[in-house]
This record gives structure tokens, C-alpha cells and sequence, in this order.
């Protein structure tokens, strides 16, 4: 991690499943009238890219960082939202890139200190009145910022960490030397540890929910979560229904996945603030022997600070094992090429490295990451219909 000038580091951040509320819990409740009446007029909608979000205990508030279009576009479109913590709808806009004298092209991180929100926007942080939304003024990133991703506050001043995927001219997403995109190889790298028995080494790397003794009310509340996503699936057998729906392919350029993710963002959001089996994260799709698609299920999120007892509440945990990928060392952002690099024989980084501490990271010149994703759980209710079947592919 870097001030706002600096080396490059690797960090992978998932959208806005990883909420950053200092209590470790997040509301899904329904909202209230009173949290209504605390937010100004405005848009009510949903986000429409959600790229992050930040926790404003005093004003028991979430600031959601919003792309609109491409996340490297300069296109002055992009937008930071306010959500009341107890509502998932009561969306408000608080800045606005073209509005008000507000330039804001692809929001992709939020910071506060006091009084100010700081935004990571493609190759600047701006800064704005947390109550408001005035600018109070930005600062540009150095000329070697490829694609900063991730910002945060520190006892000292601003630190931003950078993924290191290089802008082309005209904005869109180029290669980072010596042609690798790190987005696709760490998300690569999940997918393949997932698709087969897990190592030695990459179990140091997979954080499971603890295992509960069941009761048949577990196995009921199971059930009706299976039968209602299956229901609401089942328009989705061809993948254009689910792009038509706004699932996104995650990783088109990402060659040989066996389980395809086609993700909704805005489900991705909401799922921060409430569970509804019928809208997943992510659509799940698998390999064909003739190279088509089948849908076998799908994908919930939660954020990575969520309490066990929240988590059993969506899904028993006597039932399903959530999931989430931790302790992971990665190269920094400008030795994107070391990503699959080897000594003795096995991978030095990523989650099947057997590195799986800081201290171990740190001594290969890596960037350590306690926790990517956030937890996550699968339900394959096309592949079966007992509840190991749908709820089991957990490793």
C-alpha cells in the first residue's frame, strides 16, 4: 500500500461485498420512514456499477461509489450515492460528475476523515463535503498510477493501492507488462483452486463457516431458499436472458473456467443489506461437453466482516459452508509477471503458494491480503435436489 505516490500494489476488491463498518455487521432490514426523512430528495434507485462502499458510523450512513459505464472512461458520469443503513432502496445522490461543478468520471474508492470524503477517481482523489457534496478540491496521482483501486485512511495521510492494469488512450483497459492482467490471473486463480481437491496448501488460503449440528428446521429453511432460487432461475437456461437482466459475464477473456459467473452488481449491493433468494450475485453457468453453457445454480455474497449468526440466518449453517479466500500473497502491482512464478517446485504466490502469513509474504517481496472476496456460498439446485447436492460444493 501507498501514499498517494509510490510503488504499486496488488489488490483485489470485490464491488461491494466488502462493506467496511467498524461494528463488523451490516444491516438487511427493511428501511423506515425515519431513515426516509433523514436523506435529501433525490434518485431512490438502485446503483448502477457499484464499486465500492464506505460506513459512516456517526451518520449511520453508506456512501456507494458508482462507475456508471467503464471504470477508466473519462466521461464525467460517474456518481457517489448515500443509502440509509436500514434501507437497501432509499439510494440518494450526494455528487455527481456534470453537476453542480462536480467533475467525477469513474468513482472507484471511498475514504472519510472528519468532514471529507475522499474519492479515487481514475487518476485523482477529489474531495468533497461529506454533508453536502461540495468539491473541496483533488490531488493527481503520479504519472506511474496504472489502475488505483483502493483507498484508505491512514494515522498519516491517505494510502491507495493500485492493481496495476495500464489505461490505453482512449481509456479502455490495456495490458500490464509483460501482457498479463492481474484482475484475471487472481480471479483465475480462485476459480482453479475451487475446481478440484484442495491442497495442503491451498486450505491454508479457504476460510469455512464453522459446522453446526442440524435441525429440521434448518433443513426446511434450506429447502425453501433452494426452491425459491430454482423458481427464479429457471427463465435464466440461456445466458442472454441473464445478460438481458443485467448478470454481467465476470472474466470473458479468463480462458478454461469450468463454472462461469455471470454477476449482477446491484444484487452484489443490495446483498450487503439483505438476503432474497430469488436475486443471487452471481448466476452460475457450467462447461458442456460441446462447449455450450448449462446453469446450474448460483452464487450468494455477503460482506466479508459478517458475523457468523448473520450468515446462518440466510443460510443454516448445519446446511451450507460459506467460504472466503484469505491469507493470499500476491507480487505488487509493477511485478505482475511474478504472479506465477515458483521455488521448490510450488507456485510462490496466489492460493495454492504456501505462503500464508505477512512476515512470509513480505520476504519474497509480495503484498499480503488477509481477506479478498468476501464470504460467499454456492447453491446448485439444478444439479441435484438433496441438500448436499446443492449446498455442498464448498471443499
Amino acid at each position: 500500500m501507498r501514499r498517494l505516490a509510490g510503488s504499486h500494489a496488488a489488490l483485489i476488491a470485490v464491488l461491494a461485498t466488502a462493506c467496511a463498518r467498524d461494528d463488523q455487521s451490516t444491516p438487511d432490514t427493511e428501511g423506515d420512514a425515519a431513515t426516509a426523512a433523514s436523506q435529501p430528495p433525490g434518485d431512490t434507485t438502485l446503483p448502477d456499477v457499484p464499486a465500492s462502499v464506505r460506513y459512516d458510523a456517526e451518520l449511520d450512513i453508506y456512501y456507494v461509489a458508482n462507475v456508471k459505464d467503464h471504470p477508466s472512461r473519462r466521461d464525467n458520469n460517474g456518481y457517489v450515492a448515500r443509502v440509509g443503513a436500514d434501507s437497501a432502496v432509499g439510494m440518494t445522490k450526494l455528487v455527481e460528475g456534470g453537476r453542480d461543478g462536480v467533475t467525477l468520471n469513474a468513482p472507484r474508492s471511498i475514504a472519510l476523515r472528519g468532514d471529507t470524503l475522499y474519492v479515487e477517481d481514475t487518476d485523482m482523489v477529489r474531495m468533497f463535503n461529506r454533508h453536502t457534496g461540495a468539491p473541496l478540491g483533488a490531488v493527481t496521482l503520479t504519472s506511474t498510477a496504472a489502475f488505483p483501486n483502493e483507498l484508505r485512511a491512514g494515522e498519516d495521510g491517505m494510502y491507495i493501492t493500485d492493481m496495476g492494469v495500464i489505461r490505453t488512450a482512449d481509456g479502455s483497459q490495456g495490458a500490464t507488462p509483460p501482457g498479463r492482467n492481474p484482475l484475471s490471473d487472481i480471479i483465475g486463480a480462485a476459480n482453479a483452486v475451487m475446481s478440484g481437491p484442495m491442497s495442503a496448501a491451498a486450505r491454508k488460503h479457504m476460510e469455512l463457516t464453522p459446522i453446526r449440528h442440524p435441525t429440521r428446521d434448518d433443513s426446511a429453511q434450506a429447502r425453501q431458499v433452494a426452491e425459491e432460487l430454482r423458481t427464479a432461475l429457471r427463465k435464466y437456461a440461456d445466458t442472454s436472458a441473464a445478460v438481458a437482466d443485467g448478470y454481467r459475464k465476470l472474466m470473458s477473456n479468463l480462458k478454461g473456467q469450468r463454472v462461469l459467473h455471470f454477476t449482477n452488481y446491484r444484487n452484489a449491493l443490495a446483498e450487503a443489506f439483505r438476503f432474497e433468494p430469488s436475486r443471487p450475485t452471481s448466476i452460475l453457468y457450467q462447461r458442456t461437453a460441446d462447449g455450450g453453457l448449462k446453469i446450474i445454480g448460483a452464487m450468494y455474497t455477503a460482506p466479508r466482516r459478517s458475523r457468523a449468526e448473520r450468515l446462518d440466518d440466510r443460510i443454516p449453517l448445519s446446511i451450507a459452508r460459506w467460504h472466503q479466500h484469505v491469507n493470499w500473497c500476491l507480487p505488487s502491482g509493477s511485478e505482475g509477471n511474478r504472479l506465477t512464478g515458483r521455488r521448490d517446485g510450488l507456485p510462490l504466490f496466489g492460493p495454492d503458494s504456501p505462503i500464508a502469513t505477512r512476515r512470509e509474504c513480505e520476504a519474497v517481496r509480495g503484498v499480503f491480503h488477509p481477506n479478498l472476496f468476501g464470504w460467499m456460498v454456492h447453491a446448485n439446485v439444478f444439479l441435484g435436489d438433496d441438500l448436499h447436492t446443492i449446498f455442498g460444493d464448498h471443499h
